[in-house]
């Protein structure tokens, strides 16, 4: 059987950059097309805590779903280096189907998150109160 932890860290290491660039430009995209008022940082946080989870969770489905054919491969691997060439060239489908499966899972919680972020109201940079209050003035010209 396999020793799952350490291996899905490296794998989760491959994946957690490539959903993190990949979704935070499509979540950016959309919230520029939409012209969405968003907390930058309460999203960019959340995000980054759902692309590690995604990507460990897409690491360890992909070892779960390629577990024979992996361990039929460990089994000649002695090293840490070896280990990993031989989880990943064994396990190159099920790791790809998976890290398709953990993308899809974080772009559905990248839209709860991008409506979490959402502001409701408009910052005070936005806001044209002053503008509204330098057209109000009344000029008593007599």
């Amino acid at each position: 059987m396999m020793e799952g932890l350490e291996y899905s860290i490296v794998i989760a290491a491959f994946w957690f950059p490539i959903y993190w660039v990949f979704g935070g430009v499509f979540f950016a995209t959309i919230a520029f097309l939409k012209v969405i008022k968003l907390r930058k940082v309460r999203f960019s946080c959340l995000f980054t805590l759902s692309s590690l989870a995604a990507a460990y969770g897409a690491s360890y489905l992909g070892m779960r779903l390629g577990e024979g054919e992996i361990d039929s491969c460990l089994s000649s691997a002695s090293g840490f280096l070896d280990r990993i060439s031989a989880i990943i060239g064994c396990g190159i489908l099920s790791l790809f189907l998976a890290g398709g499966i953990g993308f899809i899972v974080l772009l559905g919680l990248g839209m709860i998150i991008l409506y979490i972020s959402r502001a409701a109201n408009q910052s005070w940079i936005d806001s044209d109160e002053g503008v509204r209050e330098k057209t109000n003035l009344m000029f008593d010209l007599e």
